[in-house]
């Protein structure tokens, strides 16, 4: 009996979660202007929103089906769909509503370009890894060339450390502007 039960829970749960609403990102994005009271909406221009928005997923799902555009047109397509979703919300708002709205969407961009500095910031530690990979092999060809002087090789191997640590302080200085910029 119990389990039945637990299996029939385990259903229950299951069925619910997979039952919920789908939302993308762009939903999210506009989620909650129909009710943020900054906007001073009206009921028609909320009702006209909420319209708006309940479309987004199909009409983002439905370039996402269509099998006559791939790749970068696909993208090109979506951010194409979410400029003409922007206008139309745009334009059911009054001039007040969209310096608002303009000011919302702005401190939400600044989000996005924090990613960007957090991507950079990645690549930069990723090329001072591939650059201590590298100085990392030379100096390892310096040290079993046999045909060298020792003096020779000690020479060149301080030479391509002390290149090693100017590029990699180079690296880090950027890594560092960057950090101090987000936010």
């Amino acid at each position: 009996m119990k389990r039945v039960f637990i299996l029939v829970l385990i259903s229950i749960i299951t069925c619910t979660a997979y039952s919920q609403d789908y939302k993308d990102s762009d939903y999210y994005y506009y989620d909650g202007l129909e009710n943020y009271k900054g906007f001073s909406i009206t009921s028609d221009q909320k009702s006209k929103i909420i319209s708006i928005k309940k479309n987004i997923g199909r009409r983002h799902a439905a370039i996402g089906r269509d099998s006559s555009i791939r790749g970068a047109a696909k993208g090109e397509a979506h951010r194409k769909l979410n400029r003409q979703i922007r206008q139309e919300i745009y334009d059911v708002l009054d001039s007040s509503q969209r310096g608002k709205w303009d000011t919302y969407r702005g401190s939400r961009t600044d989000w996005h370009s924090n990613d960007r500095i957090e991507r950079k910031i990645d690549n930069i530690e990723d090329q001072i890894d591939d650059l201590e990979d590298y100085y990392e092999k030379l100096i390892d060809q310096v040290e079993d060339n046999k045909s060298l002087p020792k003096d020779v090789r000690k020479a060149r191997k301080n030479a391509l450390k002390a290149e090693l640590k100017s590029k990699k302080r180079e690296l880090k200085r950027q890594k560092e502007t960057l950090k101090d910029s987000r936010y």
